[in-house]
């Protein structure tokens, strides 16, 4: 990925300004490395910015679903 970009022009990589990744440690640091002036930002952090829609509601309902799963598979040893 650092050598892509790198391979890039430099007027394409003085462009840009914030990179919407998947989180991967692998193109995370390749955009660090190569375009230290880039902000990076999740896919899913930018939609709830850009649009005010997210899934904590959902997210919180599922943690409470597999925490009462976990205390009633415990419960039953």
């Amino acid at each position: 990925m650092s050598a892509w970009i790198g391979a890039q022009p430099r007027q394409w990589r003085a462009g840009g300004q914030v990179v919407a990744i998947d989180m991967c440690t692998v193109f995370k640091a390749a955009v660090r490395d190569s375009l230290p002036h880039v902000s990076t930002w999740w896919p899913q952090i930018l939609a709830a910015i850009t649009t005010g829609v997210t899934n904590a509601a959902s997210e919180g309902v599922n943690r409470a679903i597999k925490t009462d799963a976990v205390h009633l598979y415990a419960n039953a040893l």
